[in-house]
């Protein structure tokens, strides 16, 4: 059988200057049938990061409960769950709804500013299944930690992709969890919360249609971020 689905793809940026605003809306456009989804930890590695900081003794897994827990802590819109098992499906539009380390996007190249993306499938305005994944290359020192940013946070990054897996689009408000680029905010603020909200508790305008797409954003130097929704095609399950 042959099914068409739209694919929305968002990535997390790392900027060691001032990033630009980015004008792209608080909603995907898209949501999840229930307010309510499982996330798979299984096949993060069942360690954590090396090094010196404080909260490096949290294994990887454990961070992704502590990312789904903080959501649900600040909202009540949506639920979010996970378990250790391994799953299947990563990266296709069946099966679970995974988190991994790869070296590759889905088998495409990371950006060079890129720590992890989402890919989702909806069926029309419905969320069908969400993958997160975050860059395993060496490039990138990854920790698991509050506070200021000395390297990258596992956790709020994970925090972050979850946003987008609910629902959520990058936020121009500075200092948002959601907006496009990792900063020293490491819990959901009243932006995010209220986004999430309108999205399951108020109205929200999508757009159906049978096609595949990307959501794109990458680094254009000097002039900050582009958005382009430029490839549609079928899938084939």
């Amino acid at each position: 059988m042959i099914l068409n689905y739209r694919v929305f793809h968002s990535v997390l940026l790392l900027f060691i200057c001032l990033p630009f605003q980015s004008a792209l809306a608080e909603s995907l456009g898209k949501k999840w049938p229930k307010p309510a989804a499982i996330f798979l930890t299984g096949e993060l590695p069942p360690g954590g990061p090396e090094g010196s900081l404080a909260d490096n003794t949290t294994t990887w897994r454990a961070a992704a409960v502590q990312a789904t827990d903080r959501w649900n802590r600040a909202q009540t819109a949506f639920k979010l769950s996970t378990s250790n098992a391994s799953g299947s499906g990563n990266c296709t539009s069946f099966g679970d709804n995974i988190l991994s380390f790869s070296s590759t996007e889905c088998g495409t190249a990371f950006g060079a500013n890129t720590l992890a993306a989402t890919r989702g499938w909806s069926s029309g305005a419905t969320i069908i299944k969400a993958d997160i994944i975050f860059n395993s290359n060496k490039e990138i020192t990854w920790g698991i930690y509050d506070g200021p940013i000395p390297y990258t946070d596992f956790r709020r990054v994970a925090m972050h992709e979850l946003g987008h897996a609910m629902g959520l689009d990058h936020t121009t408000t500075p200092g948002a969890l959601m907006y496009p680029t990792a900063s020293d905010t490491y819990l959901p603020t009243p932006d995010d919360v209220e986004s999430l909200k309108a999205i399951y508790t108020g109205s929200d305008s999508s757009s159906g249609g049978g096609s595949m797409g990307y959501l794109v954003l990458a680094l254009i130097p000097l002039f900050g971020l582009r958005f382009s929704f430029p490839h549609r095609h079928k899938k084939a399950d």
